[in-house]
């Protein structure tokens, strides 16, 4: 016999559903945790959790509470209850696409950013960026032999000045640096490690106004309308 159930897609900032009907042992059970992509009629394993059809009018907080934590953004064990940023001690590690160039940040960030600017998506390449905001003294690169970070200066959204600062052998942007705050920069999230990541969601998203229109507002995050 079959069951219909409802795939959710886990981006944080997408609602797309699907109904399948999918077999199960017996009436009542209830589907494994499992994942799984709709495409063409099919249904492969991939990045959506499967819950019942009957329980898509559960509170947003009551369904996150009953996905299982295969995304942080789901995961209240993660969040901390005074605000979205969990303190994981006293480091985190990234690097650039090539593994040239190392990147390691002392302590927490001061705040993390999910930015809409012109800027943050050009760089990015994507719709946004996400940016940890941090103190320079918490920031140390260690570089291949030979290797020295490339810079360019572009005037951002905000009218200032903004320097990101790059690798010259395969070009990820590592961290950016305002002119309108002095003595901290912008490291870009995607060059952490992901369990960096997962334990780290923006409490900000900033020039929602350039957010495409298909794209809805993050959960619990401050939405401002410029910087």
């Amino acid at each position: 016999m079959a069951q219909t159930y409802l795939l959710r897609t886990l981006l944080p900032c997408a609602a797309f559903y699907y109904q399948v009907k999918l077999p199960v042992a017996s009436a009542g059970s209830e589907f494994p945790s499992r994942t799984f992509w709709v495409s063409k009629g099919r249904v492969t394993e991939a990045t959506m959790v499967c819950v019942r059809n009957r329980k898509a009018k559960e509170s947003t907080s009551q369904r996150r509470a009953t996905h299982p934590a295969t995304h942080s953004l789901y995961n209240p064990s993660l969040q901390n209850s005074e605000n979205s940023i969990v303190n994981m001690g006293a480091e985190a590690n990234g690097s650039c696409l090539c593994g040239a160039v190392n990147i390691h940040v002392a302590g927490d960030p001061l705040e993390v950013r999910l930015c809409y600017c012109t800027d943050c998506r050009k760089v990015s390449g994507g719709t946004n960026s996400v940016n940890w905001c941090v103190q320079s003294g918490q920031v140390s690169i260690q570089t291949a032999a030979g290797v020295s970070l490339s810079s360019v200066a572009v005037k951002a959204d905000s009218g200032a000045c903004m320097t990101g600062f790059f690798c010259p052998k395969c070009g990820t942007t590592l961290y950016r640096q305002s002119t309108a705050f002095r003595g901290l920069l912008f490291v870009k999230a995607g060059v952490f490690d992901d369990h960096v990541l997962d334990a780290r969601r923006p409490q900000v998203e900033a020039y929602v106004v350039h957010r495409p229109v298909w794209m809805c507002a993050l959960a619990g995050a401050d939405q401002k309308h410029e910087g």
